[in-house]
């Protein structure tokens, strides 16, 4: 999974291969995909900050090839989850705007500060190192 964002229909779920919408709420979703894990949303990022002392953009990290930073805080109505394991390289864009580019050389153009995701993607590199 590549990413996951925000769409009018719903949320906009991008893989190499598949791209779908489906009709729940991004939290309603990440709460599926960690059920899974046996936990939640909620309870993940609450337990990560404890453990790592994190106060913001805490990474949501499912399992071991599947761990979210947020472009933009998650209520934000155009926030989009990114998947760290799938990034190739973010880079500049117009008006400081940010382009992921993906290892499947797919681009996606975010309307986010390019200095802010690229420190919230430096930081969840950091968070996976300390696993």
């Amino acid at each position: 999974m590549q990413f996951i964002e925000r769409t009018a229909g719903g949320l906009r779920i991008k893989t190499k291969d598949v791209d779908q919408v489906v009709r729940q709420g991004l939290k309603q979703y990440l709460n599926t995909l960690l059920q899974k894990e046996y936990a939640t949303y909620d309870g993940r990022i609450k337990a990560l900050r404890k453990e790592f002392n994190l106060k913001n953009n805490v990474p949501i990290y499912v399992h071991e090839s599947l761990c979210f930073y947020m472009s933009t805080n998650i209520r934000d109505s155009f926030s989009t989850c990114i998947n760290y394991h799938e990034v190739l390289s973010i880079r500049e864009g117009n008006d400081h705007q940010a382009e992921i580019i993906f290892k499947d050389l797919t681009i996606k153009k975010l309307d986010v500060n390019y200095q802010k995701l690229l420190k919230r993607h430096i930081q969840t590199a950091r968070f996976l190192t300390r696993l």
